[in-house]
């Protein structure tokens, strides 16, 4: 059933990503296709002066609306199919809660990070064009040999996107305790969720970071409070998605509310 659910989500889900990939595409081929311009041939100043800033613009608002739209995204799928009338026709479906729920993160997570990928791509393909191939590619190879990145940060980073969905998902659940005005009641439940994980992850990584100043040398102190904060972000993020998991879950089995 899990294989069924999986193929019906990635068919429900995946015309909100397709028009934002293809738009990005065409924008970093015209990106390039200009930057190539410019550096080969002898442009007016002028139309430099007025198409650069516009193409920056332009660029920066595609790059930024691609980093956000997997979360736009997430909510509106995850709201309608649960907390509309379409919801009646998700939770008729021959599945359990949790293979739905599981289902509905496993994609949601998938897309984020296909998304993050491919933004990434276009930027590197941009720097390379706009800038030089090897430059920018001896960058990322030191950035990938430097101490910010290990396995440790990616996993983190992972886990982060993950306690991020999962808190929509937590939001919008609790959302359906309103009878009306939901969508302004899972925005208003996201900001105190938001609130209370910054409190408590601030709480929490205080005694780390004194630890760190008072045990290490100064030479240590980076490297070790680094690690320390990683390791309890990790663990910290996974227990927050542990807890919006059940919240989400909880809530779709015992007291769903559908319009």
């Amino acid at each position: 059933m899990l294989k069924k659910l999986f193929k019906h989500e990635f068919k429900a889900t995946y015309r909100f990503y397709l028009p934002v990939y293809i738009g990005l595409a065409i924008l970093t081929a015209l990106a390039c296709g200009f930057l190539t311009i410019v550096n080969h041939f002898d442009v007016n100043e002028l139309f430099l002066s007025i198409v650069l800033p516009l193409g920056a613009i332009v660029g920066v608002l595609a790059i930024v609306f691609a980093f956000i739209c997997p979360y736009l995204f997430v909510c509106l799928r995850y709201y309608r199919s649960t907390a509309t009338r379409e919801g009646y026709l998700t939770f008729t479906l021959p599945a359990t809660t949790n293979q739905l729920l599981i289902t509905k993160f496993v994609v949601s997570l998938i897309w984020t990070l296909l998304t993050i990928g491919i933004t990434l791509l276009a930027i590197f393909t941009l720097a390379a064009i706009g800038f030089d191939y090897e430059s920018t590619r001896k960058f990322i190879d030191f950035f990938i040999e430097s101490s910010d990145f290990s396995w440790l940060n990616i996993v983190t980073l992972i886990v982060s996107y993950a306690n991020s969905i999962l808190a929509i998902y937590a939001a919008i659940s609790l959302g359906q305790f309103v009878r009306d005005h939901r969508v302004i009641a899972s925005i208003a439940f996201y900001g105190v969720i938001y609130m209370v994980q910054q409190i408590a992850g601030l709480i929490i990584l205080i005694p780390f970071m004194l630890k760190a100043n008072i045990f290490e040398e100064a030479e240590t102190i980076n490297s070790s409070m680094d690690m320390q904060i990683s390791i309890v972000s990790l663990v910290f993020s996974l227990v927050f998605c542990g807890i919006f998991y059940f919240i989400s879950n909880r809530i779709l089995e015992r007291k769903l509310n559908l319009p």
